[in-house]
C-alpha cells in the first residue's frame, strides 16, 4: 500500500535531506582545496560556487522544521533515498560548468553515475580534467560506495536519536561494534585505512612507472578510492590500460576484492580472527565464482 506523507513528514524529510547537503558543502572544500594547491582558478570558483549553492539548499531545507523529533522508519527511507538525487542535482554544478561535458543533464549522469558507483560516465576529454573535478569524482564515489548516510552518521551530523531508523534504511545489516554510532565509525575508519594504503602502495608504482610525484600521489588515490569501492572510474580515458602494469592491476585487483568483504568480516580479521575469513558463507562463494570466471 501507498504510504501517503504529510506535510509534517515533508518537513521532517527536508530537514535531514538539508543536512546532508550541508555534509556535501564541507566535503566540496577537499575538491576547492585541490585546486587551489594545483594553481586551478578556474576551477576554485566553480567549487566555491557549488559550496555556496550546497550551503544555500542546505539550509534552506533545514529551516523548514527547526528541530524534529525522531524519524520514523519510512522517514528514514525517503531521506536515503531522496539524498542521493538532491546531493547530484547540487553536486553536478561544479562538474557542469568545466566544459568536459556537453549538457548539465550530461554532469548530472555522470555525478549520479558516481554517488551509486556505477561507473559509466559522459565525460569527455578526461585525460585533461582539472585535478579538482577529478577529487570530486572520485570523492562521491568513495562516499557513496560506503553510504553517504553511513558516513554523515559517523560525524554526527545526523543526531543520535535517528541514527538507527537512517543505518537501516541505507540497507545495511552489519552491526560491528554496539551502537550505531561506533559502528559507523569504524566502518569510515576502516574503509580510510585500506584506501590509504593501497593509495601509498599504487602511488609507488605509478612513480617508479616515470609519473612526477604529485601525479603518482593522485592517480594512486583516485585508483585507490575506485578499487575498494569498485566504482569503476579512472583517471584516463583508457582505462587501467594506460598505466601497463601487471603489478598496478593486481594491486587494483586486491582492493577490489577487499571491498566486497563485508565490514563484519573485516572487524573479524582486524581482531586477529582469520578463521571467520575462511569459514564465511560469502567468501567461499565469491571463491567459487571467482575460479570460475578466470577459468
Amino acid at each position: 500500500m501507498w504510504r501517503r506523507f504529510t506535510w509534517y513528514d515533508v518537513r521532517i524529510i527536508a530537514h535531514y535531506s538539508g543536512a546532508l547537503v550541508l555534509f556535501m558543502a564541507a566535503v566540496l572544500g577537499l575538491p576547492l582545496l585541490t585546486s587551489l594547491v594545483m594553481g586551478e582558478w578556474d576551477a576554485s570558483f566553480r567549487y566555491l560556487l557549488g559550496i555556496l549553492v550546497s550551503l544555500a539548499v542546505g539550509f534552506g531545507l533545514r529551516l523548514l522544521h527547526v528541530a524534529p523529533g525522531k524519524l520514523t522508519q519510512v522517514q528514514a527511507i525517503a531521506v536515503t533515498g531522496l539524498a542521493w538525487f538532491i546531493l547530484a542535482l547540487v553536486g553536478s554544478i561544479p562538474l557542469a560548468l568545466s566544459h568536459h561535458f556537453n549538457t548539465y543533464l550530461d554532469a548530472l549522469f555522470d555525478t549520479l553515475s558516481a554517488w551509486t558507483t556505477t561507473g559509466a560516465s559522459l565525460a569527455f576529454d578526461i585525460d585533461h580534467m582539472a585535478y579538482a573535478d577529478h577529487m570530486w569524482r572520485f570523492l562521491m564515489e568513495f562516499i557513496g560506495g560506503q553510504g553517504v548516510v553511513v558516513i554523515a552518521l559517523s560525524v554526527g551530523i545526523m543526531g543520535r536519536t535517528s541514527s538507527t531508523s537512517l543505518y537501516d534504511s541505507e540497507g545495511r545489516s552489519e552491526h560491528v561494534l554496539p551502537g550505531i554510532m561506533q559502528t559507523t565509525r569504524f566502518i569510515v575508519r576502516m574503509a580510510i585505512g585500506i584506501v590509504a594504503i593501497g593509495a601509498f602502495i599504487l602511488a609507488l608504482v605509478c612513480f617508479a612507472l616515470g609519473m612526477s610525484p604529485h601525479d603518482a600521489f593522485f592517480n594512486g588515490l583516485w585508483l585507490a578510492m575506485a578499487s575498494f569501492d569498485t566504482g569503476g572510474l579512472t583517471p584516463m580515458s583508457p582505462g587501467l590500460v594506460y598505466y601497463h602494469s601487471f603489478l598496478l592491476e593486481m594491486i587494483v585487483v586486491v582492493l577490489m576484492l577487499m571491498g566486497t568483504i563485508n565490514f563484519a568480516l573485516h572487524s573479524e580479521i582486524w581482531h586477529g580472527r582469520l578463521e571467520q575469513f575462511f569459514k564465511d558463507i560469502e567468501v567461499r562463494a565469491s571463491f567459487v565464482w571467482v575460479s570460475v570466471a578466470v577459468l
